[in-house]
């Protein structure tokens, strides 16, 4: 897991689907609380924002006309890693209570959607951040390890951890 990714507000902002849909961005406490059936969440610095990669995949597809949504990540931030900037893409699963309903396929599908939403500038990180419950993400951490994806490290991690694998 990196341990060298530090939050960049800037790179958040200035990402372009920031700069076309500023009301897609919230902070990290707010969209924790929003995929955590309203849970409030002060975990992180208020100054934390994220880009909601959901709100901003349903403007994109009304926007187009008539056709489906694509599965995305909840959302991204922007990091620097080694001093480059990059994208973090996070998919919360607060709301599980066993990893029963994790599929491959899924987290996949997920992680295309994101990709074809962002583009690759700046390049988005290889690791992808599936945040769980405290109580589920030991069993997670070892389905999702067992899941050998060829395009990214999915790593299963708790809000604590994801709050410790970034500095600011």
């Amino acid at each position: 897991m990196p341990t060298d990714m530090i939050y960049c507000k800037e790179t958040t902002e200035n990402h372009h689907l920031s700069l076309s849909s500023k009301d897609c961005l919230l902070s990290l406490n707010m969209m924790i609380s929003k995929e955590n059936r309203n849970k409030s969440c002060s975990v992180f610095d208020s100054s934390w924002i994220v880009l909601d990669l959901d709100a901003v995949e349903i403007k994109t597809a009304k926007k187009e006309g008539s056709r489906d949504r694509n599965s995305t990540c909840d959302c991204t931030a922007g990091v620097k890693q080694s001093k480059a900037p990059k994208m973090l893409l996070i998919e919360c699963r607060l709301n599980y209570e066993s990893v029963n309903g994790i599929k491959e396929g899924d987290l996949d599908s997920k992680v295309r959607g994101s990709i074809a939403l962002m583009g690759q500038d700046p390049a988005i990180l290889n690791q992808v951040y599936f945040v769980f419950k405290d109580k589920v993400q030991p069993q997670a951490f070892r389905k999702l390890r067992a899941m050998k994806s060829n395009r990214k490290e999915y790593i299963a991690i708790t809000i604590n951890g994801l709050k410790d694998s970034i500095s600011a």
